[in-house]
């Protein structure tokens, strides 16, 4: 809703590129869905998890391309870091939606793949453990 009443402001018109942008964020529903899962698992056996998850959260943000784009980025040493995070795919993915270019398939074919697959550990861990949880809490 903010990026419509934004770009109604500014006067963009919205291209068909623009239904793209619900594949990235399908994609980061599951994604944190199943991370979401894993954590709050972890969380009831080991308390100092939400202590942690500050330095985490950061170390994620720069990780991710946020608020900057690191096409050269890309090229070094560091590029690998960020083609392996799937949060970075997915932004990137919906950066290209929002700015009508291509979207890079193999970009979001890695975080699908990897959301799906974190949604279904979580899943596992989730159900495995969730009689012991009563234990701990």
């Amino acid at each position: 809703p903010v990026l419509l009443v934004v770009s109604l402001v500014l006067g963009v018109t919205p291209t068909w590129h623009i239904l793209l942008a619900l594949l990235p964020l399908l994609v980061l529903l599951v994604l944190t869905y199943g991370i979401g899962m894993i954590l709050a698992t972890i969380g009831v056996f080991f308390r100092d998890l939400e202590y942690m998850w500050s330095v985490f959260l950061m170390l994620i943000m720069y990780t991710c391309a946020i608020f900057y784009y690191p096409e050269k980025l890309l090229e070094g040493k560091t590029g690998c870091l960020l083609r392996f995070n799937p949060l970075f795919c997915i932004i990137d993915c919906f950066r290209s939606a929002v700015y009508s270019t291509p979207m890079h398939p193999k970009r979001l074919l890695y975080a699908a793949v990897f959301a799906f697959v974190s949604l279904i550990v979580g899943l596992y861990i989730f159900k495995k453990n969730q009689d012991k949880f009563i234990l701990h809490i």
